[in-house]
């Protein structure tokens, strides 16, 4: 009889320790050690702070800080080695999408994808008789973008003709010398950028639209952040709280460049995956045919 007793009061302990452990899990603390070049991006903290707060009545408190890291391939070493940071946000990408965790909810409604030159003004003109992409290649005109940013690659696939560099400050001294007439920004970095380098200015005919997004990666070991940053997303796109945010941000640099009345050169992405893509349908602000067109 005393074993038969004593063998419950042990399950009863083990589950009570269980059930403890299972409530830890789902309302202690998270750490959110974010990349410093997405925490200094005020729209893209805004963003994430929203995940955070949506999150927190069901997984708890989500502690949020910032680590420098200077560039996106060591911000991704970093990760895929589950050291320094936790997440950060980059562009859609396989191989990224394969080794770290991904959340198919683009931040910013798929504009990464909506790019527009930032040029010398003096240049405008270089730019009056282009109808296709091929045209760039054509004419000479070079496009500047990040050594390791996946659009790179997707500009090349286009034909375009690209110089690239290991960070921001050069691509801005390569446009200030010319040896670049397109930087290529997207709509949602544009403004601010022409604001902060007042001597270059928008080019004001074209613009490329290609399936592309800024999604959060999470280290691999990170299951439960991730799942409470995926569920996060999903209740600010129920309750709108998220398409809100994306007005406050982007509606009026949209209009204020004309970006729908711009003459429209709609490129592939040969390396997007199917769940990409479809988030960016589905979320977006544009829609793309599957495959490559």
């Amino acid at each position: 009889m005393h074993s038969v007793v004593n063998i419950r009061l042990i399950v009863a302990l083990l589950l009570t320790i269980i059930s403890t452990q299972a409530l830890s899990d789902e309302t202690g603390t998270l750490s959110l050690r974010l990349w410093d070049k997405n925490y200094d991006r005020p729209q893209t903290l805004a963003f994430i702070q929203l995940a955070i707060e949506k999150a927190e009545p069901k997984y708890g408190k989500i502690t949020l800080s910032r680590v420098e890291i200077d560039t996106l391939s060591q911000a991704t070493q970093a990760l895929e080695k589950n050291q320094q940071i936790d997440a950060y946000v980059s562009g859609t990408d396989i191989p990224k999408e394969e080794s770290l965790l991904p959340i198919y909810i683009p931040l910013e409604r798929g504009l990464l994808g909506f790019r527009a030159c930032m040029i010398q003004p003096k240049n405008q003109p270089l730019f009056s008789d282009i109808q296709l992409a091929n045209q760039f290649a054509e004419n000479q005109l070079y496009v500047g973008l990040g050594s390791s940013w996946p659009d790179r690659n997707i500009m090349i696939d286009n034909g375009f003709i690209i110089k690239h560099a290991n960070n921001y400050e050069s691509l801005i001294a390569m446009l200030a010398n010319n040896d670049v007439q397109c930087f290529s920004r997207s709509m949602m970095e544009i403004d601010d950028e022409l604001m902060a380098h007042p001597k270059f200015d928008a080019e004001k005919r074209l613009a490329f639209i290609y399936p592309f997004a800024d999604i959060l990666y999470v280290r691999p070991d990170a299951t439960k952040l991730h799942e409470a940053l995926n569920y996060g997303l999903e209740v600010a796109i129920k309750d709108r709280s998220y398409f809100a945010l994306f007005d406050q941000f982007y509606a009026d640099s949209l209009q204020k460049y004309e970006f729908y009345f711009r003459k429209i050169l709609v490129l592939r992405n040969n390396n997007i995956s199917a769940n990409a893509r479809e988030a960016i349908n589905r979320y977006g602000i544009a829609s793309f045919s599957h495959g490559p067109r």
